[in-house]
């Protein structure tokens, strides 16, 4: 069972694809926590500061071990050591 914030956007046998709110996931977290994303821990604060970036959505590809973030004005695809030096 997923937690209310992420949906999956695309699952078959072969790739999965988890969407999740960026709001959602790091509400009621301090700036000195991780979030763990499929075995990736990603720290709050980088997830904080892509929010002031303007980005509002994350979407995970484990096959491919990235993220896609988007949000009303940006996009970017990173990886998770990308996602962390964020921070």
């Amino acid at each position: 069972m997923l937690p209310a914030n992420v949906g999956v956007i695309y699952s078959n046998s072969m790739k999965e694809v988890l969407s999740m709110k960026i709001e959602g996931l790091i509400s009621g977290k301090t700036d000195n926590d991780k979030i763990d994303i499929e075995g990736s821990s990603i720290p709050v604060s980088s997830l904080r500061n892509l929010l002031k970036d303007g980005y509002e959505d994350l979407a995970f590809y484990k096959s491919e071990k990235t993220f896609s973030l988007w949000g009303k004005k940006c996009t970017g695809c990173l990886t998770k050591d990308q996602l962390r030096d964020r921070a």
